[in-house]
């Protein structure tokens, strides 16, 4: 188990609430090697559309392919091959990586949420409100008199 390096984002976007869990396989033949495994967080998060606090799992898998720095030029665009030189080799940024990408765009507390009320800001999924949605954008004003 790892504590969490440095991926929050923010108040306004997901934070880490667990520990990260490594689990990784490493493999190594002549002078590539290979790290299978997976990586388990869990993040809270506002709900993009009613801003209830959401907890979720990621899961992504790592599926990583290292070579030799002075080997590996046709490889430098692929996510999942990466160099080294010398005797160690430091994952920090590459896991980094892939628990950033891994991070839904958007999260909802449940795939039907209704969101908050644009005029008063109620929360629609608790309850409905009196509010009429009487605004008009003013460049589609004219066409409130067009007859059709």
């Amino acid at each position: 188990m790892v504590a969490s390096p440095g991926v929050a984002i923010g108040k306004e976007g997901p934070l880490l609430s667990s520990d990260i869990r490594f689990n990784l396989n490493v493999s190594r033949f002549l002078e590539e090697i290979k790290v299978h495994g997976n990586i388990k967080i869990s993040i809270t998060s506002p709900c993009d559309k009613c801003l209830v606090p959401v907890e979720s799992v990621i899961e992504p898998e790592i599926n990583l392919v290292l070579t030799p720095d002075r080997i590996s030029e046709e490889e430098e665009d692929n996510v999942d091959h990466e160099t080294y030189s010398g005797d160690e080799i430091d994952l920090s940024n590459y896991l980094r990586e892939i628990i950033l990408i891994s991070i839904p765009v958007k999260i909802l507390c449940a795939e039907e949420c209704c969101g908050v009320c644009s005029i008063c800001g109620k929360n629609l999924n608790i309850g409905s409100c009196s509010c009429k949605d009487e605004w008009i954008d003013p460049r589609l004003s004219a066409l409130r008199d067009l007859k059709l």
